[in-house]
């Protein structure tokens, strides 16, 4: 294994780690916004997860093996799981309705069509007639191709304007400390910047040069994602561990 992996892998375990241990603290944490911090812990395991899945990779694991089958992309859930922590965040006593489920419908035909294409290695004996035409296409348009991660943006992109329409609504008897609000809108415009311009890079390399590395844009959005969230972490924590000792100590 050359020095450069080395220090890849190592670097995407540090992110990998850092990712569980904040999730992991936000999900245990129950007395203040308990919503809003598992959904932002869940959002750090599945980036987590992400980050894990290429370490395997770089170690040739979950390519054609039996991980193959269990290392499903689910990058379409990112959007709506933003979307869910604005509200959680600004919204008191958020409840869930069941039409708010219908946010969750893009990862699920994400991973239903993933388990379908996957599926066609088992009846591929290197010739087109031996998969149906969906079969064939639909490998070539969703392995072979960007689309994943083209969907996956620009769910990324809606999903924080509508959240930044949110946070621009907010009442203003809602109590929200000034601090943390701006810090998710850091947050929001940080995605929708950024997303924007991996969508156009994307697209761009698709219709030039007919091809996009997927692995490394996916890796470096979860390292950005990430990154971003560490800080928001922070400032949860922070808030968090304040509120339980000034309560101790009065």
């Amino acid at each position: 294994m050359k020095v450069s992996e080395i220090l890849i892998i190592l670097l995407l375990a540090v992110g990998a780690i850092q990712g569980l241990v904040y999730g992991f603290i936000l999900f245990k944490s129950t007395k203040y916004n308990k919503i809003a911090n598992r959904i932002l812990a869940t959002i750090l395991f599945l980036l987590s997860y992400r980050l894990l899945i290429q370490i395997m990779r770089l170690f040739g694991i979950g390519y054609y093996d039996s991980w193959y089958y269990v290392m499903i992309d689910l990058s379409w859930i990112h959007g709506a799981l933003l979307y869910f922590y604005t509200k959680a965040q600004t919204q008191s006593r958020l409840k869930f309705k069941p039409k708010d489920w219908l946010h969750l419908v893009p990862v699920v035909i994400q991973i239903s069509f993933s388990i379908f294409v996957r599926l066609q290695n088992l009846y591929w004996d290197g010739t087109k007639e031996s998969l149906s035409w969906l079969g064939y296409y639909g490998y070539v348009v969703w392995m072979n191709n960007s689309t994943i991660y083209i969907i996956a943006s620009i769910l990324i992109i809606l999903y924080a304007y509508k959240s930044n329409k949110l946070l621009n609504s907010i009442d203003q008897n809602f109590e929200i400390a000034v601090k943390k609000l701006t810090w998710i809108k850091r947050i929001i415009r940080s995605f929708l910047v950024y997303f924007s311009i991996v969508l156009i890079v994307l697209l761009v390399d698709l219709v030039i040069y007919k091809t996009a590395s997927n692995a490394s844009y996916f890796l470096l959005h979860a390292f950005l994602l990430l990154s971003v969230l560490y800080r928001n972490c922070r400032i949860n924590l922070l808030d968090l561990f304040g509120r339980i000792f000034t309560k101790k100590r009065s």
